[in-house]
């Protein structure tokens, strides 16, 4: 890579160093680790490396490059000079149950838990990762808020309506 020689354990240990510094989520930290460590066993430079890969979904192939562009700048402290035409997303509308077929879902749904996490979904409009994080204390009742300590763009959600 840069003629230095570290061995993949060594790269492995830095990158995965880097990305706990930057508070990346665990799930991106796996990603980008196997990715890295695949792109060190090939021998390819980045741009044949990202060729092998045109098989995969534009998701993957965005994921395969922004791993090679953190490693690059963040642990071998080189330029990423790959300028590969990343396809972005086609931007799909997502699909948007009715009031009603919200509600026959809900109603259908025999096991309590089940039902209350339907229904906090549906009323309260936070993601699944933010309420399977909830706890207790983090509901504020008299006041009619939520608050999210693992939100993505929100922290405090009113819950009133």
């Amino acid at each position: 890579m840069d003629g230095r020689d570290e061995s993949t354990a060594d790269y492995t240990k830095k990158l995965s160093e880097e990305l706990r510094l930057r508070k990346y989520s665990g799930q991106t930290g796996k990603a980008y680790l196997s990715i890295v460590n695949a792109f060190i066993r090939s021998g390819l430079q980045p741009r044949g490396f990202l060729l092998g890969q045109l098989d995969k979904s534009r998701s993957s192939m965005r994921s395969f490059y922004f791993s090679l562009k953190f490693f690059y700048e963040n642990v071998l402290k080189q330029n990423f000079d790959e300028e590969i035409p990343l396809a972005k997303n086609k931007g799909k509308l997502p699909i948007v149950l009715s009031k009603e077929e919200v509600m026959r879902m809900i109603d259908t749904t025999l096991n309590i838990k089940h039902r209350l996490v339907l229904s906090f979904l549906y009323y309260s409009g936070i993601r699944l990762n933010e309420l399977i994080n909830i706890k207790w204390e983090d509901i504020d009742f008299d006041r009619g808020i939520i608050h999210l300590k693992t939100a993505k763009l929100r922290n405090l959600l009113n819950i009133s309506t």
